[in-house]
């Protein structure tokens, strides 16, 4: 490897190279621990490895990240491992964006069950994105036209895949995110078939049923739990709701069994491997299979209450 493969530095002294070696060092480790955690996880201990299902795919992505990280451990300057990692971070930390947009209790995913929720990795990949772009600046690299071109042209290109999938919210109610992933905005489900029914085990049922609420919920979601700490067999049946027209969707698991309705609700489960985002708590109205009304992140049992009134004129449920 020739001296014009490193990244070096005008009026560089030991400390500014130890200094702007940081990033590079930090962005490798978290590289090699995400690899690690998600061979464990999916390998060691057979659970779920968040949007990595396939053990061919977690190989792969595995391979990619230890080896790129590998490389940033033990030359935190080389020129082309610092672009390759600005732009896997440029793309981790729009992904991670969009996760932290359709639903902020989200996890990140990227440690597998050990991820820290997606608002703090999208702050971390942001910082480490903007140091590694200091290197490359502070190096020299980016400063020929012809170089500009390529950094803009790859890193556009790393990162078009997530943020279309961040951006067609705006025009589709589900959008389908790198790895398999489904993020779903419900606030543009009104006036259709349940749009991710086919993700949810027993989903044709919820569609043969002249009417149903559908609550969307997360165990690990602390809103959740006191939302449903104030709802029970009293308040279902004040609202004049028997149990098959009240449905909890779990988008995560496992569900602890108190969190579990017993007579007044039934809890229904996403498919094996089925990956949603979508922000909870959120209230969905079906009626034989349609969507007539949300409310995306449920304040207050209230809220239920309005969605379950705002059908009375039809005298179908007159709680």
């Amino acid at each position: 490897m020739t001296a014009s493969d490193h990244v070096r530095y005008r009026g560089a002294t030991r400390v500014t190279g130890v200094l702007f070696s940081v990033p590079g060092i930090v962005a490798g480790a978290l590289l090699v621990v995400s690899a690690l955690t998600h061979l464990y996880a999916r390998f060691g201990l057979n659970s779920d490895t968040g949007v990595l299902h396939s053990p061919a795919i977690v190989l792969a992505f595995a391979a990619v990240e230890l080896a790129l990280g590998l490389v940033l451990l033990l030359n935190p300057r080389d020129r082309w491992a610092v672009y390759l990692a600005s732009v896997v971070f440029t793309a981790f930390a729009v992904y991670v964006g969009g996760l932290v947009y359709h639903d902020a209790e989200a996890s990140c995913g990227c440690f597998a069950r050990w991820s820290p929720p997606a608002a703090t990795m999208f702050l971390v990949d942001c910082a480490i994105t903007g140091g590694l772009a200091a290197v490359l600046v502070a190096g020299g690299w980016v400063d020929a036209p012809r170089r500009r071109l390529v950094v803009a042209a790859v890193s556009g290109l790393a990162a078009a895949l997530p943020i279309s999938a961040l951006f067609s919210r705006f025009t589709t109610p589900v959008v389908a995110l790198p790895g398999g992933a489904v993020a779903a905005d419900a606030s543009r489900w009104v006036g259709e078939k349940l749009p991710i029914a086919e993700l949810i085990q027993g989903g044709a049922d919820l569609l043969r049923r002249p009417r149903c609420l559908v609550l969307f919920a997360s165990p690990d979601c602390p809103h959740c739990r006191t939302l449903l700490a104030s709802l029970g067999p009293a308040w279902a049946q004040s609202m004049g709701l028997t149990r098959g027209e009240l449905v909890i969707v779990w988008i995560r698991g496992p569900v602890p069994r108190e969190l579990q309705p017993v007579g007044w609700a039934e809890s229904f489960f996403l498919i094996e491997n089925a990956t949603l985002v979508v922000r909870v708590p959120t209230a969905v109205l079906v009626e034989s299979g349609t969507v007539t009304a949300t409310v995306v992140g449920v304040e207050d049992r209230g809220e239920l209450e309005w969605l379950i009134r705002s059908t009375e004129e039809d005298g179908e449920w007159a709680g």
